[in-house]
């Protein structure tokens, strides 16, 4: 096949393979070691071209091997095939310098871009900060498997039960300044008053006669 199809291979074994089948030099993987039955490494081992083409496209039921075909077109498929009989003849060098000249992860449309971790990357950087602020998109190494970069959810009563302390601590401390000569008890708070009792009438004097009784004289006769 033509020397140009296999370094594209490359770029996309080197994007959605090397995880699990690794690369030359290259020590085995979460992924690699993980995955039950576990995938061979392909940069040791030498698969037949017309059977990485049918793997590679219609992936294996039951494992955890893709069918890439649903996003990658045939003639890209076989320029994967191709490089996988290459790959078992590259050292670590040669392997980086095909990749490095591939054109990376491009096989006709639908490639999802990892994103890369620099070195002394924090393992929780996913998590976001104390205020819940997302994690900046970035990229991670080829092979790195999908993975959810949203933070956690923050737990919407965090902190409520110290708002209602310090709530109450002001209620019962209302510190405030207070000039000179202030009295001690100055916060207790004031009497209630009372309202006033109203002033009894005064007793009748000896000098003033008392009211006359009331008359019975209704204007008639009663002797009889």
């Amino acid at each position: 096949m033509d020397r140009e199809r296999i370094v594209q291979g490359s770029g996309n074994y080197n994007a959605m393979c090397m995880g699990c089948h690794l690369a030359p030099g290259m020590d085995g993987t979460e992924m690699s070691r993980g995955l039950y039955p576990a995938p061979p490494n392909l940069s040791r081992a030498t698969v037949e071209a017309a059977e990485a083409f049918w793997v590679i496209k219609h992936g294996i039921k039951a494992s955890g091997m893709p069918a890439w075909g649903e996003s990658m077109k045939d003639e890209y498929i076989w320029n994967m095939a191709a490089f996988l009989q290459e790959l078992p003849k590259l050292d670590a060098e040669q392997y980086q310098a095909m990749v490095d000249s591939s054109g990376g992860h491009d096989h006709g449309g639908g490639e999802t871009e990892p994103h890369g971790h620099t070195p002394g990357t924090p393992d929780d950087h996913h998590d976001g900060d104390a205020t819940g602020t997302t994690a900046a998109p970035h990229p991670h190494p080829p092979g790195t498997p999908p993975h959810d970069d949203a933070p956690a959810k923050a737990d919407a009563h965090a902190g409520m039960d110290h708002a209602r302390a310090d709530a109450g601590k002001a209620q019962d401390n209302n510190a405030h300044d207070h000039p000179p000569g202030t009295p001690a008890d100055h916060h207790a708070p004031a009497p209630a008053k009372t309202p006033p009792t109203p002033p009894a009438e005064p007793a009748p004097t000896r000098d003033e006669a008392p009211p006359p009784p009331a008359s019975n004289d209704d204007g008639h006769d009663h002797q009889h």
